[in-house]
């Protein structure tokens, strides 16, 4: 590479970062000057806090009774229902193209 051409590249690279460098000093200037909508996020943050610690002090008080687990009614329960049907689970090929499903499965 020529000298003239590392030096329009260095030039190029200084002038990027100059307007790198104002952009992102501009736009926090700008962030600064939008106090209005941080109180306002600042106020919603702050009663969002407030309503999770009060429904916190809520379930923090309430207690389970797990004693019905343990008893010998609730352990001496069965279950009654009948088991499901056989049924043909899907395609013999689930990535063949979906014109080929009409086909029957295969069963092992």
């Amino acid at each position: 590479m020529s000298k003239s051409g590392k030096n329009l590249i260095i030039i190029l690279g200084i002038i990027t970062t100059v307007f790198a460098a104002y952009y992102f000093f501009t736009q926090e200037a700008a962030l600064v000057l939008r106090t209005s909508e941080s109180d306002q996020q600042l106020t919603e943050l702050l009663q969002a806090a407030e309503t999770f610690a009060a429904r916190e002090r809520v379930l923090n008080t309430i207690t389970l009774e797990t004693r019905i687990f343990e008893s010998d009614v609730f352990t001496a329960l069965r279950d009654f229902s009948p088991e499901p049907d056989e049924f043909e689970v899907g395609r013999s090929n689930p990535f063949a193209p979906t014109s080929e499903t009409a086909t029957e499965p295969t069963q092992p």
